[in-house]
C-alpha cells in the first residue's frame, strides 16, 4: 500500500467533497499531511504538495513526485483548473462543500489572475484593453512563435486591470501578459 494511501485510509481529519470534472463524478477526499496534501479520488490516490510561482500566476504541483504547473482561476459552481494551456473545469456538487468555497471567495476578496506566454515569442496583437470585460475563452493577445501564431484566451470572466505587453515586443516563458481581476 502506498505512504499516501496508508495516510488516507487513517485519517481522522479528512476534507470529503463531490465533484464533476467533464461528464465524470468523483468523492474527492483531501488531509493535509505536514504542508502537503493526500488527495483520493475514488480508487486512486496522489501525494500532492504545492508551490506558488510568485504573487500571483501558475503554481507548481508535485503530484506523486512528477511536476505539474497549473493555474486556478474562479467558476461560479466550483474552478477552472488550466494545465499545459488546456482549462478544465471542476463543478463542487456538494451543496456545503459549494458554499465554503463561495464564503472563501468573498472573504479573500477579488481574485487576480496573470495570464502568463506558455512559450517564448513575439507579440502580434493585444485585443483587449485597460477596463474591457472579458469572458471565458476571449481572446486577449497573440503571440508568435516557431512562425505559427498562438491565440491566448481568458480562462474565466473578469476585467482586464494591466496590459504588461504591447504588439512587437519579445516575451519569455512564464513573461506576464495580461492581469485580470475576477
Amino acid at each position: 500500500m502506498s505512504e499516501a494511501k496508508k495516510q488516507l485510509s487513517t485519517s481522522d481529519r479528512e476534507s470529503t467533497i463531490r465533484a464533476r470534472l467533464g461528464d465524470r463524478t468523483y468523492d474527492v477526499s483531501i488531509r493535509e499531511n505536514d504542508g502537503a496534501y493526500d488527495v483520493r479520488m475514488g480508487n486512486e490516490c496522489f501525494a500532492v504538495e504545492r508551490r506558488q510561482l510568485g504573487n500571483h500566476g501558475p503554481t507548481s504541483l508535485m503530484i506523486n513526485n512528477r511536476p505539474f504547473e497549473v493555474e486556478v482561476g474562479q467558476h461560479p459552481s466550483g474552478f477552472t483548473v488550466t494545465v499545459r494551456g488546456a482549462a478544465h473545469t471542476v463543478e463542487i456538487l456538494d451543496p456545503l462543500a459549494a458554499l465554503a468555497v463561495k464564503a472563501a471567495r468573498r472573504q479573500a476578496g477579488p481574485q487576480i489572475e496573470t495570464l502568463v506566454s506558455p512559450m517564448p515569442g513575439l507579440v502580434v496583437s493585444v485585443e483587449v484593453n485597460v477596463g474591457d470585460r472579458v469572458e471565458a475563452g476571449m481572446p486577449l493577445v497573440v503571440v508568435e512563435a516557431m512562425k505559427m501564431q498562438n491565440e491566448l484566451a481568458a480562462v474565466h470572466p473578469g476585467v482586464v486591470r494591466q496590459i504588461k505587453v504591447k504588439p512587437g515586443q519579445k516575451v519569455d516563458t512564464g513573461e506576464a501578459l495580461v492581469i485580470l481581476q475576477a
